[in-house]
C-alpha cells in the first residue's frame, strides 16, 4: 500500500495524514526536513527520491508487503512548487522517468483540494514558505493542471481528489483498501 498525500499549502493534507495514520495504522513519511531550496538540499531530494522510488519498485518486485504514507512525494511537489518559487524544477531531465515510475507502481496519490476560497484563508493563517502567498493564485492553478494531467495518464495508480470540508474519510479509506483488493 503506498499512499500519497499531495495539494498545496492549506489544504488539509496534513490532518488527512494523520487520519490515515492512524486508521491504516500506517507511519507517516516526510522526506526532508526543512533545508531550505539550497543546492545540498537538491541534491539530497533527488537522491533521496531516486532511491525511494528503487527500493518501492524492489520491495514490489520480490511481492513484498510495502505499507507507506507520504505526506507530499517530491517528484510531484517539486513540479509545482519549484518551477514557480524556484524557477526550475530540481528533477530536471530525471523528472518525467521518475514520475513514470513512480505512477507504475500501485500507488494511491489524494490530492488535497478544497475551495479556493478556503484554501486561501487557510493560507493566510499561519506563516507560509516565502512565495506561497504571493504566488497563491499560480501555485493552484499549476496543481490542478498538474493533476488533470496525472488523471488523465494511463497509469496503474489510483488518483482522487479529496476536499475535507465535504468529503468523508471513511468512505476515501474504503476506495482505496477496494483499489488495493481489487484494482
Amino acid at each position: 500500500m503506498i499512499i500519497i498525500v499531495e495539494g498545496m499549502d492549506g489544504t488539509g493534507k496534513t490532518a488527512l495524514v494523520q487520519q490515515l495514520a492512524h486508521r491504516l495504522e500506517i507511519q507517516p513519511r516526510k522526506f526532508v526536513g526543512s533545508l531550505g531550496p539550497s543546492d545540498d538540499y537538491r541534491l539530497v531530494l533527488v537522491n533521496r527520491t531516486r532511491s525511494e522510488i528503487t527500493e518501492l519498485e524492489a520491495v514490489s518486485a520480490k511481492g513484498g508487503s510495502i505499507k507507506r504514507l507520504y505526506d507530499r512525494f517530491p517528484i510531484i511537489s517539486e513540479a509545482v512548487y519549484g518551477s514557480i518559487l524556484r524557477g526550475h524544477n530540481c528533477f530536471g531531465g530525471l523528472y518525467y522517468p521518475l514520475r513514470s515510475r513512480l505512477l507504475a507502481l500501485k500507488t494511491v496519490i489524494i490530492y488535497c483540494r478544497p475551495d479556493r476560497e478556503v484554501i486561501r484563508a487557510n493560507v493566510q493563517q499561519g506563516p507560509q514558505m516565502d512565495g506561497v502567498l504571493e504566488h497563491f493564485s499560480e501555485l493552484l492553478h499549476a496543481y490542478d493542471k498538474l493533476f488533470v494531467e496525472l488523471m488523465e495518464s494511463p497509469v496503474n495508480s489510483y488518483i482522487t481528489v479529496f476536499d475535507y470540508t465535504r468529503d468523508e474519510v471513511g468512505e476515501l479509506i474504503h476506495n482505496i483498501r477496494r483499489f488495493y483488493n481489487h484494482g
